[in-house]
């Protein structure tokens, strides 16, 4: 049987999609947010610059979560990209240019965002915990509402970037910069951490 917090993770996922049909059973329904998607990595690694491939699809298939665990889009541009509501745990997004992507309400747990350009993302509500941002660019980033737990920012250009009311437990700063970052209401008390 499914671990209670995954289940309740994935129940959000799947509510948060208009018209989605959530599984009864815990297990399909944790399942059917874990398990990648190889012809929709495909579709996300083989599209043009512009993204028009992968907009499309995502534009036509409004209830479908993408299921991107794992992906290694390591160096690619994702200018703009449209990744809400997707699961892309463990994904590798290092060295990537996502300037302006939508990340919100993702469950990113795990990904390598490592020296990434970030800049201006939304991040609302991701589940981004053990997430490595080391030497990225996220200024002006919104990471409003984002579990952040144990993920690590050290060398991070944070500019101002919005974290009001997001978990940044046991999360590692080190040499970030955080000039005009927006700190209000910061969840610091060790909350927990996802194992997706």
């Amino acid at each position: 049987m499914a671990d209670e917090q995954q289940f309740a993770v994935a129940k959000r996922v799947l509510s948060s999609r208009k018209g989605a049909r959530i599984p009864d059973d815990e297990f399909l329904t944790t399942m059917a947010i874990l398990v990648p998607n190889t012809s929709q990595i495909r579709k996300l690694l083989k599209d043009d610059e512009w993204h028009a491939g992968w907009g499309s699809w995502r534009e036509n298939n409004p209830t479908i979560i993408p299921q991107l665990t794992e992906v290694d889009a390591q160096g690619r541009s994702f200018r703009e990209i449209e990744l809400q509501d997707c699961v892309a745990s463990d994904a590798k997004f290092s060295n990537c240019d996502l300037y302006k992507a939508n990340f919100s309400r993702s469950i990113c747990c795990r990904c390598d965002f490592r020296n990434a350009h970030l800049r201006e993302a939304s991040l609302v509500g991701a589940d981004l915990s053990s997430a490595e941002f080391d030497g990225c660019d996220a200024s002006h980033a919104d990471f409003r509402g984002a579990n952040l737990c144990g993920a690590s920012f050290s060398g991070a250009n944070l500019t101002g970037a919005d974290f009001r009311n997001a978990n940044l437990a046991r999360a590692e700063l080190g040499t970030a910069i955080l000039s005009q970052a927006n700190l209000t209401s910061l969840d610091l008390r060790g909350g927990a951490c996802q194992r997706f």
